[in-house]
């Protein structure tokens, strides 16, 4: 049973319109009914009474909406106790910015009096922060890492690009071939240079930036390939862009979280799994 369920149901009693809850909460309704679903199997009792186009609590389930909305309500007193001046989440995003802002965005929803500050650069052993997303795997001082993520590492190229038509792609085709990356340091380019390094040669990186819509504009005016994570940035190219594999590469994402976490950034932990589910199961 997860503290987000208990929201979604006691929502959901109080409304009766899972479209209604799903949009409070910026899901879709299957969300929600699927949510509820997975409770009621837990519970091995239907909470709700449900007719073609309407849904009423079950007798059963007005009992359970008294005790979970009390248990809701005796929880947001004792974290607003624990939080007492604590009302910040900082997070550090340094991969998958696409997907973890979508949790950042439904979690300012879900915990409006929480403020969020997000940073996208900064070193994590310098500065102090409740959640680091990053494709790094090593474990930094102070830190717990558990993995959220895996997505291939795909070629993007133009669809014009000689290379279009080939498969597989080996190290020849591409040795010689300007590579379009991220400025050192940043998880785009150690993933082009360890990809290329696999295949067995150094990349020529002709165009690095700080910018990835600078980089994705470059592969688009056809200036070079770029290395990319396949759902990380995906729907961000227009479709003069095709995608090649690349050896079945592969990058996972690391969320790091304090060795005695706030209950918040746990609550924002869950979230962003929600969001990565997705992007997986919709390929």
């Amino acid at each position: 049973m997860e503290l987000l369920q208990l929201k979604y149901f006691c929502h959901a009693a109080e409304s009766e319109n899972f479209s209604k809850t799903a949009r409070i909460f910026m899901v879709p309704p299957s969300d929600i009914s699927q949510s509820i679903k997975r409770l009621e199997k837990e519970l091995g009792v239907s909470l709700f009474d449900r007719r073609a186009n309407s849904i009423t609590l079950s007798e059963t389930g007005k009992r359970f909406y008294l005790h979970a909305k009390a248990a809701l309500e005796e929880l947001k007193l004792a974290t607003d106790t624990l939080r007492q001046e604590e009302t910040q989440l900082k997070i550090c995003i340094k991969v998958n910015r696409r997907i973890t802002m979508q949790a950042v965005e439904k979690f300012r929803h879900a915990y409006p009096e929480v403020d969020l500050i997000v940073r996208h650069h900064a070193d994590r052993e310098d500065e102090r922060f409740d959640l680091i997303i990053d494709s790094d795997d090593h474990t930094a001082e102070n830190y717990l890492a558990a993995e959220l993520f895996s997505e291939e590492i795909v070629l993007a190229l133009r669809e014009d690009d000689p290379l279009a038509a080939k498969e597989p792609l080996c190290a020849a085709d591409l040795q010689e071939r300007p590579f379009i990356t991220m400025n050192s340091g940043d998880s785009i380019h150690t993933v082009t240079r360890n990809v290329c390094g696999a295949m067995g040669f150094s990349p020529r990186i002709a165009i690095q930036s700080d910018d990835p819509f600078y980089i994705r504009q470059c592969v688009e005016l056809g200036l070079g390939v770029s290395v990319i994570p396949s759902l990380s940035w995906r729907g961000q190219f227009s479709q003069k862009v095709l995608f090649k594999k690349l050896l079945g590469s592969m990058r996972k994402t690391y969320v790091f979280y304090q060795k005695h976490p706030h209950p918040i950034a746990m609550e924002f932990i869950e979230l962003i799994r929600q969001e990565f589910k997705k992007e997986q199961s919709s390929t």
